[in-house]
């Protein structure tokens, strides 16, 4: 068999393209970046950040962006820089957690100016609970693998109830009962149950389409709904005016009682739809 010659171009040709293939194959593949590690308490204190709600008020890993439903600002501060001990006392676990609102101005956590007051968790977050989120905070509020950044979107019931932490203070739906540690009037000892199984709760529900005479309602929910009054507000009014407004506990002292858990204005966070959504979910159970 007769072996074809090459032309000495071709050879030529032939010879670099070998010895390119052979450099290739002599390369090291690139290592891929390792990614990084976080301590237990850091990675904890992430998944806290989101699954109590922190998210929704100083935004996606503490950058301060986040807004209300019609776009305004929630006006909480940016977290990044914040040192551990200030993140534990304003968490209620040191000796500046007397978060009192003013009273001329509160409504629940939300306020006229947009601004949001910081909640008090003493009672709701473990001393333990507070030292993982302190940690996370103080490591610069990182993205940890693993761990979502922003809770999913939230349609349903359920999930709503979950992303907007109701579950912390309210406990699982129909079976709170979670005691308010500041509240000294027998009255607002525990923060009410959703559900029929919480006497006030039920009541409003009773009557969600019919008058429920109450001087509860916030009088701001009355200067957005001029046509309602008092005497005529609904049952189901009622509950939404304390999801849009919340509420605060009053002790015989400007803004509120010290140290008491309060409602946050929740509802301003939510669509139309959510909100409809979650005053359903919270009537039925579906």
């Amino acid at each position: 068999m007769r072996i074809p010659r090459l032309a000495p171009a071709a050879l030529a040709a032939a010879g670099i393209a070998g010895l390119v293939a052979a450099g290739c194959g002599s390369q090291a593949a690139p290592k891929p970046k390792p990614k990084p590690h976080y301590s237990a308490q850091v990675t904890a204190g992430a998944r806290l950040y989101v699954q109590y709600a922190c998210v929704q008020c100083h935004g996606v890993r503490g950058a301060g962006n986040a807004t209300l439903a019609d776009g305004s600002p929630t006006g909480a501060p940016p977290l990044k820089g914040v040192p551990a001990s200030m993140v534990a006392q304003y968490l209620g676990q040191g000796p500046v957690a007397l978060h009192v609102v003013t009273a001329s101005t509160a409504n629940g956590a939300a306020v006229n100016n947009g601004s949001i007051n910081m909640p008090y968790w003493d009672g709701v977050l473990s001393s333990s609970q507070v030292q993982d989120l302190a940690a996370y905070i103080a490591a610069g509020l990182p993205k940890v693998p693993g761990v979502p950044d922003h809770p999913p979107t939230a349609t349903t019931g359920p999930e709503i109830y979950q992303a907007y932490a109701c579950f912390a203070c309210h406990g699982p739906y129909n079976t709170g009962r979670v005691v308010n540690p500041g509240a000294t009037s027998p009255g607002d000892h525990y923060v009410p149950i959703l559900g029929p199984n919480g006497k006030r709760f039920a009541k409003a529900v009773a009557a969600w389409d019919k008058p429920f005479k109450t001087r509860a309602a916030n009088p701001g929910y009355f200067k957005y709904n001029p046509t309602i009054t008092a005497s005529s507000v609904t049952g189901k009014q009622f509950l939404e005016d304390k999801l849009l407004l919340g509420s605060i506990i009053h002790d015989g002292v400007a803004g509120g009682a010290p140290n008491a858990l309060l409602m946050p204005a929740w509802g301003r966070f939510l669509s139309p739809t959510q909100l409809h959504v979650l005053l359903t979910y919270l009537r039925t159970g579906q």
